[in-house]
């Protein structure tokens, strides 16, 4: 099957210093869509402020919002942009098997009929000799263990052997099965499960005693660690939405779980366990609100980003007490999700999955790759572009 690839390149240089002019001229789009919904004028930077101001409870745009103040921020994070839709170029099942990952500088994708796609960061090239290395076996899922890149097929597991570069059988803790990973370091692994307005609940299993510890996450999209701190980003999309940012210092103060972890990620959330006594850290709020929705949080250039959902549209965000400053107005539409992970491989590379249930059910329609002065959005189908449009 050819590869089908659409091209959207969009230039934002980092850190620009603009003139009052032109400095909102890339939020235009953004601004114009909330205008229609906004019965006062929006006068930037400054888009929402119910805080300061008084609001008119009948007006949708303002209504039912938690005491929130939105506007642009003067310090602006800029990237490169590129959108990118591709095909399956084995199939016509169009979406991933396994969310993608990145290994030795390539975005690495699982797709039917078990082959894998190898795509050289940042050029999005595909990278037809290792595909060749890593396809000599089919698999239905694929992960990063310890830095190792394991995958399965039919419960039998296999690593790939980065000197020899051929698959080798993996030996190693398997932890969960078929389970998007959350987070890792030489300490932890962590997995999430979420069951939506039902609740969801985060994992940290130490991997010297194997011991596991949780805590109530409804429902963690990203956990990153920065000074010292794990950082967990939590949102809900039921009736108008809810997000939260907290962090704390130390996984193993949290609840001790008892429980079999992957009978409660195929079954549900462990109430009886989740009682707020049994946590022996501080959990500090960062941010707390409810009428949007946070995808992703992530460290760059020394600040706390998140990909934030409001009012239908999507943009990146420092989001921290009552304010949300936004940084850069990503697409300048409604990028959507339902249950996404954020992987944070270093300080100039993350990785964003995300699903939607209208499209793939849990599978990956679309991921983002945001890659030292890059953004890279790559759609799987172009039912992703018709989706994320703006309504009139």
């Amino acid at each position: 099957m050819k590869q089908k690839i659409i091209l959207i390149i969009s230039v934002f240089s980092s850190l620009i210093c603009y003139s009052q002019t032109d400095k909102f001229d890339d939020y235009s789009t953004m601004v114009d869509f909330l205008q229609k919904y906004n019965q006062d004028t929006i006068v930037l930077p400054i888009i929402l402020d119910n805080i300061n101001n008084s609001y008119d409870k009948n007006n949708w745009f303002t209504a039912f919002q938690d005491s929130l103040i939105v506007k642009i921020s003067d310090e602006q994070v800029g990237f490169d942009k590129i959108e990118l839709t591709i095909s399956n170029p084995f199939s016509e099942n169009l979406l991933p098997l396994s969310f993608s990952l990145i290994y030795d500088n390539n975005l690495i994708t699982l797709f039917e009929p078990g082959k894998f796609q190898c795509l050289k960061i940042p050029e999005m090239e595909r990278n037809l000799e290792f595909e060749s290395i890593l396809n000599k076996r089919k698999f239905d899922y694929c992960i990063l263990i310890d830095n190792k890149l394991v995958a399965s097929r039919r419960n039998r597991y296999f690593e790939l052997d980065s000197k020899k570069q051929k698959w080798k059988r993996y030996k190693g803790k398997k932890y969960v099965k078929k389970t998007p990973k959350l987070f890792e370091n030489e300490k932890i692994i962590s997995f999430a499960v979420c069951h939506g307005e039902f609740g969801g609940q985060i994992f940290f299993i130490d991997k010297v005693t194997h011991n596991i510890y949780t805590v109530p996450s409804t429902c963690a999209t990203s956990v990153i660690e920065k000074e010292n701190k794990y950082i967990v980003t939590s949102s809900l999309g039921h009736m108008m939405g809810w997000a939260s940012i907290f962090s704390f210092s130390n996984p193993n103060e949290l609840i001790e779980f008892n429980g079999k972890i992957r009978k409660t990620l195929k079954n549900g959330v462990c109430y009886e366990d989740l009682r707020p006594s049994n946590i022996k850290t501080e959990l500090d709020t960062i941010f707390d609100k409810y009428s949007l929705q946070v995808f992703s949080t992530f460290d760059w250039d020394n600040k706390l980003l998140s990909i934030v959902n409001w009012k239908e549209i999507t943009f990146l965000a420092e989001c921290k007490g009552n304010e949300i400053n936004i940084v850069n107005p990503l697409f300048s539409n409604g990028i959507y999700t339902h249950d996404p992970i954020t992987t944070q491989y270093n300080e100039e590379c993350v990785l964003v999955n995300m699903d939607f249930y209208g499209i793939g059910i849990e599978k990956e329609v679309t991921c983002i790759l945001f890659y030292q002065d890059k953004l890279i959005k790559i759609n799987w189908t172009d039912e992703v572009v018709e989706n994320e449009k703006l309504r009139d």
